[in-house]
């Protein structure tokens, strides 16, 4: 046994003081990379509808509105799955969890490809949304405790830029594949991706901080023990001494929704709700609607379409910007920064009447609303301790679904009387709302542990 893993024995049960001295080195990345391509996985099955919505209608002889529902109906699972998904990670752990998920959306794909009427693909479109749901926040929570809190906010914020490389990819596969076969070869090409499964189930671990949550000490010093002789080995060189030991707190049998009504968590529950409710009824309402502008500017469908797609561009660099300043600038700042010139952005793109103006404020808008999600995956697992973490997560994710479920029905509904500008105005102050409630209540989190956090 190595000075390093032997200092690590004797410091047994000091889960957060070993996990927060370990330098960052491959072995993080490593994690990093393996919940990044589950991430891009399980994205893909919410971008190849895009590129297959005018085959799928065709096949089924669907009207507008009856097309336009295959898209809710994923966000409608997403809704149901996110905040229960987070209880049952938080009582029995973030990877059960999380390959529940992944076969579920697996699932889900495979049943899209054999959906032989548009009842059993609805189905389908929702079972695919409730394994999403229950995915992305157990690899938020998962990864936000392995990573050293001076590089957390970093990397959480670039889990979610798996997302453009999603869509990406999921446009590649459906090009190619519809050259030679039909829009089901490609949801079960997308299934196949749920292979995943075994690859999670082989290569990550539990979170140790989740094990300690729980009472499991022997497990949490199993997992770090091994994780601690990877960085040994990496770097070298012995292990830094531990930090002093912080409690994460045992709590094996209470309910942890409740948790995120206590005293202690009630304001950042409202806020992040409130956050993440605003954040996404303004983008997927928006975005939704920005090529209509193009359209109204004169511009044929599909030009507008090209200069969608050419303004939608900088939110790569948008979230890239959100995830290099996020641990120097605070999270605070960065959030409710970029809501706020979102806001600015959608309002004066809303009031654009040459092309020049919409395609400027367009990139701006952009740019800012990308960066966002970054920050929003980034911000929320930092406020909850790790006996509710999951569940603060899912919940928060689920009330962003709501928000993106309403929000385009409320602007098909208002258009007519408002007008393109009027929606994107409350669009803007909508998204407003949701930065001045982190400015008036958010808690700063930045270079903070995540017990630092929750006392």
């Amino acid at each position: 046994m190595s000075k390093a893993v032997a200092g690590s024995v004797q410091q047994a049960g000091n889960i957060v003081g070993r996990l927060e001295r370990l330098p960052l080195c491959s072995v993080h990345r490593r994690l990093f990379l393996y919940h990044e391509i589950g991430w891009i996985l399980g994205s893909i099955g919410l971008c190849t509808t895009t590129f297959l919505l005018a085959p799928i209608r065709d096949e089924f002889g669907l009207s507008a509105q009856l097309t336009g529902l295959i898209g809710t109906m994923s966000f409608l699972g997403m809704f149901i799955s996110a905040g229960l998904s987070g209880i049952l990670g938080d009582k029995y752990g973030r990877k059960s969890i999380l390959l529940l998920g992944i076969a579920t959306w697996g699932a889900g794909s495979f049943l899209l490809a054999w959906s032989p009427n548009i009842t059993i693909f609805y189905i389908s479109r929702v079972l695919l949304g409730l394994g999403m749901g229950a995915h992305f926040p157990m690899s938020q929570s998962m990864l936000s405790e392995f990573v050293p809190s001076q590089y957390r906010g970093r990397y959480i914020s670039l889990l979610e830029g798996g997302f453009p490389i999603s869509f990406l990819v999921a446009g590649i596969i459906s090009y190619l594949v519809l050259q030679v076969a039909g829009w089901r070869m490609v949801f079960l090409i997308q299934g196949l991706g749920a292979l995943y499964y075994f690859w999670v189930k082989a290569m990550i671990p539990e979170s140790a901080r989740w094990c300690e949550s729980v009472g499991d000490l022997e497990r949490a010093n199993v997992v770090l023990g091994e994780m601690e002789s990877q960085v040994s080995k990496v770097i070298n060189k012995p292990l830094p001494a531990p930090a002093p030991e912080t409690s994460i707190g045992i709590s094996a049998t209470s309910f942890s929704f409740f948790e995120l009504w206590t005293k202690e968590y009630r304001m950042r529950t409202i806020m992040i709700w409130t956050l993440w409710f605003t954040a996404l009824f303004g983008f997927y309402s928006l975005t939704t609607w920005i090529s209509a502008l193009l359209v109204k500017s004169g511009f044929s469908i599909v030009k507008s379409a090209g200069f969608t797609i050419l303004m939608s561009l900088p939110g790569i660099p948008g979230y890239l910007c959100a995830a290099f300043l996020v641990d120097r600038v605070g999270r605070k700042p960065m959030v409710s920064g970029y809501l706020l010139m979102a806001a600015l952005a959608c309002y004066f793109y809303g009031q654009s009447t040459t092309f020049a103006a919409v395609v400027g404020w367009g990139i701006v808008m952009q740019f800012f609303m990308f960066g966002m999600w970054s920050l929003l995956y980034t911000y929320s697992p930092e406020l909850y301790p790790t006996r509710a973490r999951a569940t603060g997560c899912g919940f928060a994710s689920s009330l962003g679904r709501l928000g993106a479920l309403i929000g385009p029905f409320v602007v098909g509904t208002i258009l007519g009387r408002v007008g393109t500008s009027g929606v994107f105005t409350l669009g803007a102050v909508i998204i407003a709302i949701g930065a001045l409630t982190v400015i008036a209540i958010g808690p700063e989190t930045r270079l903070k542990t995540l017990e630092q956090i929750s006392h």
